[in-house]
């Protein structure tokens, strides 16, 4: 197995744990209440990451390394 190193910032380490912690979430049961916790929690990520495909440019850079 490899290891990499990632070079993020406070952002985009919270958007990564978010992101985690939602897909978990998924897996599980989720209501109504907890669907707008993380819609607030989305919207939260993608404008501290600046722009509304953020999440997306994240995943991408993961991937790409």
């Amino acid at each position: 197995m490899e290891n990499y190193h990632l070079i993020i910032d406070t952002h985009e380490k919270y958007a990564i744990v978010n992101a985690l912690a939602y897909y978990d979430l998924m897996n599980v049961h989720m209501d109504e209440d907890d669907k707008e916790q993380w819609t607030m929690c989305r919207k939260e990520d993608l404008a501290d990451l600046g722009s509304d495909n953020g999440i997306d440019k994240l995943a991408t850079r993961i991937a790409n390394i």
